[in-house]
């Protein structure tokens, strides 16, 4: 009978584990989870289930806005500008690029698959950086490290720029 109870737990736990990687994504150079860099808002919304805009929360003439999920914040955020999709950062830890790098990588495994273009300390942490790749459809990567270690990172249209808080 006891053995039963720690199987049945063991499932659980399994299943728990199983489904929370149920909606891992590749990031292409273009995009995630059918949303691309350049796209207009309109269509980004329609293809993110759960997604809300956060327009309304940014009327200090930021002159952009989210695109985000309150319900899993751990999912990808859209950073909106001239209503198009500009920015798209991760954070949570399910989500790659396409050559393996995630939330978690170290700052070696970025250097072995990407060419670094630049680098500059963080803004916050004083052991932390940003990395800015740029990519061959004009895109850019740009990840920021803590310790040597991947904490997020951004899909952007702007290659050359660094972004701290989503937008420019």
């Amino acid at each position: 009978m006891h053995n039963w109870k720690v199987m049945k737990i063991y499932l659980f736990l399994l299943a728990l584990v199983f489904s929370s990687q149920c909606h891992s994504e590749l990031v292409s150079d273009r995009g995630v989870m059918g949303v691309v860099i350049g796209m207009p808002v309109d269509i980004a919304m329609s293809k993110l289930e759960g997604y809300i805009s956060t327009e309304k929360e940014y009327d200090e003439g930021w002159g952009c806005y989210e695109l985000i999920n309150p319900k899993n914040l751990e999912l990808p955020a859209f950073f909106i500008g001239d209503e198009k999709v500009t920015s798209i950062q991760v954070t949570g830890v399910t989500e790659k690029t396409e050559h393996g790098i995630g939330i978690g990588s170290t700052k070696q495994e970025i250097y072995m698959v990407y060419d670094v273009v630049k680098v500059e300390p963080h803004k916050y942490y004083s052991v932390g950086e940003y990395l800015v790749v740029k990519l061959s459809n004009g895109n850019g990567l740009h990840f920021e490290t803590k310790n040597n270690i991947v904490t997020s990172f951004h899909l952007t249209d702007s290659p050359e720029s660094i972004m701290v808080e989503g937008c420019l």
